[in-house]
């Protein structure tokens, strides 16, 4: 396993805790990307990702996401169709992620697959925290794991329970059946 040093972070998934897919019952990686694809572009992925992820060019990307607040395994967690180019609706390839905030550490992790699922890369990306807490996003550190390797296929298995059997979410808030107070 080798180190990969990433230097920009710019498009770093936090983006993702608005754009929030809501489902109840199991889904298919066609309708899981139909919904994604619904979504707006959200722009490529940072150069230094998509360049570690084995991606030729700019990774374009449209994206669902849900934020830790909305998951019972603390983690965040984010699902990327990857078009042809900037603009295109036409899929090439699929990103899971997950992303874990420790007390030094904040630990991303991302799954490119085929469009029917199939992994093709995984990688492990760390960025440490200061004394603050406040992200040194400089100095995180990249590492591709080994798809075969059981540990990253029981992870990648959660992040498809997740997606597909709608696993470790909270429900949904309850709406308020009490009418609204108008304001004189």
């Amino acid at each position: 396993m080798a180190t990969i040093r990433i230097a920009t972070l710019a498009a770093l998934t936090f983006i993702l805790a608005a754009s929030v897919h809501a489902a109840s019952t199991d889904t298919t990686l066609s309708s899981l990307q139909q919904s994604a694809l619904a979504k707006r572009n959200l722009g490529p992925f940072a150069p230094d990702i998509s360049q570690a992820l084995n991606f030729q060019d700019k990774a374009w990307t449209y994206g669902l996401g849900f934020s830790t607040a909305q998951t019972t395994d603390n983690l965040s967690h984010g699902f990327f169709v990857v078009v042809e180019s900037s603009g295109s609706r036409k899929p090439s390839d699929l990103i899971f992620m997950s992303s874990s905030d420790q007390p030094t550490l904040n630990e991303v992790f991302y799954y490119r697959t085929t469009l029917d699922g199939d992994l093709r890369t995984v990688l492990r990306l760390a960025i440490p925290k200061d004394k603050a807490g406040a992200l040194r996003k400089a100095d995180a550190e990249g590492e591709l794991l080994e798809v075969a390797d059981a540990a990253v296929q029981d992870r990648f298995k959660h992040e498809l329970d997740f997606w597909l059997k709608n696993a470790y979410r909270k429900p949904p808030p309850k709406k308020s059946s009490k009418p609204k107070k108008k304001s004189p």
